[in-house]
């Protein structure tokens, strides 16, 4: 009695049960501390240079399609002075791109200490942040060789993401003030979400990329956020390898 209609509904329930568990073992996987699969030393590599260079081609290509757009305008106010700066070749000439001056080594380690020293203290206060770091990075560093694989690989990612993300996002979103730092800050944390981390490691690395974005405005020189985000990934890369030897060593 009822046969085909209860049949459906049985079939129905069983396939919202099993859509529901694979979302839950899905949510499951992404938040907790089980562990990315392997790669190898060259996968790493790779990976890193195929996206940096993506990155950079897209830094590139906003900054053109941005400078189209804004840079016929001739804004006159201080706001439309700026972004003509940060759109204008003189950003990238050597008067202006490197860390020559006093003023742009300080910032470029004051951020990079800033980062490093809140990463820590986040890492002992948030668990969520602890497991989706030790995941990242055990899936990443565990493969590299030697100390200079990890510095070049944190060189790449610096200066691609700080190309893209500051050198080109910022005043691609016509607000060369906080407001262009927050949004670039806010894509540049959503990008963070995925590779074994989570949405509060989403929302520091928000926070990271309004420091560097910060540091950027501030020494109208896009050097300070390229080495300030170098040095804090190979801090962060040196520290963990070092707890991981440590632990090694303990065992």
């Amino acid at each position: 009695r009822g046969g085909p209609q209860r049949q459906a509904s049985l079939e129905a329930a069983s396939a919202s049960s099993a859509a529901a568990a694979a979302a839950e073992s899905e949510a499951e996987g992404e938040g907790s501390g089980k562990a990315l699969p392997p790669v190898t030393r060259l996968q790493v590599f790779t990976a890193c240079l195929s996206t940096s260079a993506v990155f950079l081609f897209l830094a590139g290509f906003v900054r053109q399609l941005a400078a189209n757009h804004y840079l016929g305008d001739g804004g006159g106010d201080g706001a439309g002075a700026m972004l003509s700066f940060l759109l204008g070749d003189e950003l990238l000439s050597a008067d202006h791109f490197g860390l020559s001056s006093f003023a742009a080594l300080a910032f470029a380690g004051g951020a990079a200490t800033l980062v490093t020293t809140t990463r820590l203290q986040l890492l002992e206060r948030n668990e969520a942040f602890q497991v989706a770091t030790e995941r990242s990075n055990a899936q990443i560093l565990s493969p590299l060789a030697a100390p200079w694989d990890w510095v070049w690989l944190c060189f790449l990612t610096g200066v691609s993401e700080e190309a893209l993300f500051r050198g080109a996002l910022i005043p691609a979103t016509g607000f060369a003030d906080w407001r262009g730092v927050l949004i670039a800050a806010a894509v540049f944390g959503y990008f963070h979400r995925s590779g074994g981390r989570n949405w509060v490691f989403a929302g520091w690395s928000t926070w990271v990329g309004f420091v560097y974005g910060s540091a950027f405005l501030l020494s109208r020189n896009l050097a300070v956020p390229m080495v300030a985000h170098s040095i804090a990934n190979a801090a962060s890369a040196y520290i963990w390898t070092s707890q991981k030897k440590q632990k090694e060593e303990k065992d």
